[in-house]
């Protein structure tokens, strides 16, 4: 009997030891498959952390280009600015260039007014002389040789101022067609000067357009 009750404390020990070996397996097979979830998760972040480095740095990359646009945009803004400051200041030279010939053609004018005036009252002195040599001639001989000498110098001295008088206003006429000229060439000057500074900042305008749009893009 007391062999028996002990076999039977064996089989019920045996039975327990069994029993708990039997649920640590169980606990462990558990802790392996938990395991292996842990590993699948960790793949799996690994897996979008790779596609999220991928992404930064396809965006890093595509910042630096549009960065690389921009300032080459910005660039190209600040050359056509200084092309737009030199056509407008080429533009005021045109313009100061201009308002000089009207300047000249107004004082030709003026210089031309007063050859043609010295060119009219010497008319009238020739022809004073003349009449006077007309009276003359017709005075007692020894008079008319000595006051037809004097008349014939006056003469001659007036139709040389006559002369004078005559280059000098062709030459104001030729100094006026010269200054319209001038005047025609600064106008047509000052309008291109004017047209290429529109143009010019008509071009800076779009680009810094293009470096605000550039820079919107890239926010």
């Amino acid at each position: 009997m007391t062999w028996c009750r002990a076999s039977t404390k064996q089989v019920q020990s045996l039975t327990a030891s069994k029993e708990a070996l039997g649920e640590a397996r169980k606990a462990a097979a558990d802790k392996v498959d938990a395991l292996g979830d842990v590993r699948s998760s960790l793949a799996e972040l690994e897996s979008a952390l790779a596609k999220l480095n991928k992404q930064v740095a396809s965006l890093s990359a595509r910042a630096e280009r549009k960065e690389v646009q921009a300032r080459k945009i910005r660039r190209e803004a600040v050359k056509l600015r200084k092309e737009a400051d030199a056509k407008a200041a080429e533009l005021a030279e045109a313009s100061a260039a201009k308002d000089e010939a009207a300047g000249e053609l107004v004082t030709l004018e003026a210089s031309e007014q007063a050859a043609q005036d010295a060119v009219h009252q010497l008319e009238g002195d020739v022809a004073a002389a003349a009449a006077r040599l007309r009276e003359l001639r017709m005075s007692p001989e020894d008079k008319l040789a000595r006051q037809l000498a004097a008349a014939l110098a006056e003469l001659d001295a007036a139709e040389t101022a006559r002369e004078t008088a005559k280059e000098a206003a062709e030459t104001a006429n030729a100094d006026r067609a010269a200054a319209e000229r001038k005047l025609e060439a600064a106008t047509e000057a000052a309008a291109a000067a004017e047209a290429a500074a529109a143009a010019a900042k008509e071009a800076a305008e779009e680009a810094a357009a293009a470096v605000a749009a550039a820079s919107s893009s890239w926010w």
